[in-house]
């Protein structure tokens, strides 16, 4: 039977220019950290960007940008997403709060379809979707309910987490477009832009390495951090991208 989220989904989110689909083969490699920071990026830039979390079990985002337990979406003909730090943000944790929720494959894909179906992002520009780690229903769903998004993976300077990354693009190459691969947590010493690139993959550019960062964003914030140690490297992962 076709659910009828199915064409709402696509009216919702066809003007948007791009959309960007942020993934890692494994947990720890500071995904959903990169997926905040391009959307700041974006933002910079001058672009009306958006930041939708889909890891229903254990979301973060909202963890990272401090947000204020009061505030939640507009309902308008749906929900219209608040804006946090200058991002057009959605979350589920909106509605669940710190409880977090134990869920089915059944109930991933339902909740993940209600989300994309009754949230309007207007006139948003570029959207940014971080997803949970490894390959679970959400990424397969947004293949098919989203398959002109653009795949941009997160890795680690190791070879365990190189590894992975071969895994998944064996499982992706035919399903969406792979546009390249970010390094989190680079080091001088171990970098693997050479190994990215012998794999056929465009290397998008690295984050560096920043010790106790915990530490830093709840002395400056996430924005004094962002402009401190990252925005330099963000403009040029963009300008990559784009």
């Amino acid at each position: 039977m076709i659910d009828p989220r199915t064409s709402v989904i696509y009216k919702r989110l066809k003007e948007i220019k791009k959309i960007f689909i942020i993934a890692s083969s494994k947990g720890g490699v500071g995904k959903t950290l990169i997926s905040i920071l391009l959307s700041m990026g974006f933002r910079d830039l001058g672009f009306k960007t958006g930041l939708l979390d889909i890891d229903f079990t254990n979301p973060s985002c909202h963890i990272l940008f401090n947000i204020d337990p009061s505030i939640k979406p507009t309902e308008e003909k749906g929900l219209i997403p608040p804006t946090v730090n200058g991002v057009r943000f959605m979350t589920i944790s909106y509605f669940i709060g710190e409880s977090g929720v134990a869920l089915r494959g059944q109930d991933v894909d339902n909740i993940f379809r209600e989300i994309l179906a009754i949230t309007r992002w207007n006139d948003t520009e570029y959207l940014i979707i971080d997803t949970p780690p490894g390959l679970g229903d959400e990424l397969l769903d947004l293949a098919t309910l989203i398959p002109w998004g653009e795949v941009i993976l997160v890795t680690l300077p190791n070879r365990l987490s190189l590894t992975s990354i071969k895994r998944m693009i064996g499982i992706f190459k035919d399903q969406i477009k792979l546009i390249g691969v970010i390094e989190n947590m680079w080091r001088q010493e171990r970098g693997i832009r050479d190994i990215i690139i012998n794999m056929d993959l465009k290397y998008l550019g690295y984050i560096p390495y920043v010790d106790r960062l915990d530490d830093l964003i709840e002395k400056f914030g996430l924005e004094g951090v962002y402009k401190k140690f990252f925005s330099e490297y963000l403009s040029g992962i963009i300008s990559s991208i784009l």
